[in-house]
């Protein structure tokens, strides 16, 4: 944590100052005679990094880079501090440049911290890297969450999610375990982030129960099916990939008005709606590939 820190100090032996910064940050290190004697350094960056206490798994395709791609995936439950609906949500980045987003906070509004906080559009599960079941997204408070079927070790790449118990009974959702693994590059292969859905809905569910969303910053080169091309904000190119079969699903396009948002993502961002189909027993799968091209 305290490599992180002096990363993002800056140039210079005296602490970052500004107006933006805060009065609480502007005190804490006008106070800290460590801090203050400290001078910045390299990100740790490391290669994994699971917290199993916050159901958060950080990788990167290289340990000390950013360079290349890196994924961001949790699990926990829908009562977390300054939580969104976002149990099972993956992000990724490319070069440092985030593709696959968690949106973020926005302007705070006196509603924000009150029961009408989940309609700020950003806060939803469907505006998260997560399904729709049913049309039903995920569930408020602390009994909504994730359950941890293999986490992450020092030799492992993946997570294993069962996600059904963060939507709601309604959804008529059994089983709904999502994998997340970062294939790093071997054999001449270059590297890729792969999210594996298998599902299991009340037999004789609507073909077309679920709508796998996936939120997306950056400018949109090629679409066809089974393939989404993106110029990432840092310049790289990023390709999502998934079963042509399924078509080039929606790909909706968003103004964003607020600043804070604008600031990270520009004027727009995307979200892909992939449609597929759940057989008659209930069962269903998706894979979904985040590779550089």
């Amino acid at each position: 944590m305290i490599a992180g820190a002096l990363a993002h100090r800056g140039p210079g032996s005296a602490p970052s100052l500004d107006v933006h910064a805060g009065l609480g940050r502007a005190l804490g290190a006008l106070g800290d005679p460590d801090w203050a004697a400290a001078r910045p350094g390299p990100a740790p960056l490391p290669a994994s990094t699971w917290l199993p206490e916050v159901e958060l798994w950080v990788a990167r395709e290289r340990a000390g880079s950013s360079r290349g791609l890196a994924l961001a995936a949790k699990g926990g439950h829908n009562a977390e501090s300054h939580n969104h609906l976002d149990v099972g949500s993956v992000m990724v980045a490319l070069d440092a440049s985030p593709v696959l987003i968690d949106l973020g906070q926005p302007t705070y509004l006196a509603h924000t911290f009150t029961e009408r906080r989940y309609e700020i559009w950003t806060m939803v599960s469907s505006w998260h890297t997560l399904p729709t079941v049913a049309g039903h997204e995920q569930g408020v408070g602390e009994q909504y969450r994730a359950q941890v079927l293999a986490a992450p070790g020092d030799r492992e790449s993946e997570v294993v999610l069962e996600l059904a118990g963060a939507y709601p009974a309604e959804a008529g959702l059994r089983s709904w375990r999502r994998r997340t693994e970062l294939e790093r590059a071997s054999g001449g292969d270059g590297a890729a982030v792969r999210i594996e859905d298998r599902w299991q809905l009340a037999p004789g569910s609507a073909s077309d129960a679920v709508r796998s969303h996936h939120v997306l910053s950056g400018e949109v080169l090629e679409h066809a099916a089974g393939s989404l091309r993106i110029r990432a904000l840092s310049g790289a190119l990023a390709q999502l990939t998934w079963d042509p079969s399924l078509g080039t699903g929606e790909l909706e396009r968003r103004e964003v008005d607020d600043p804070l948002l604008r600031a990270s993502w520009g004027e727009s961002v995307h979200r892909l709606v992939l449609t597929p189909t759940t057989a008659a027993t209930g069962d269903g799968a998706l894979a979904v590939s985040i590779s550089a091209v």
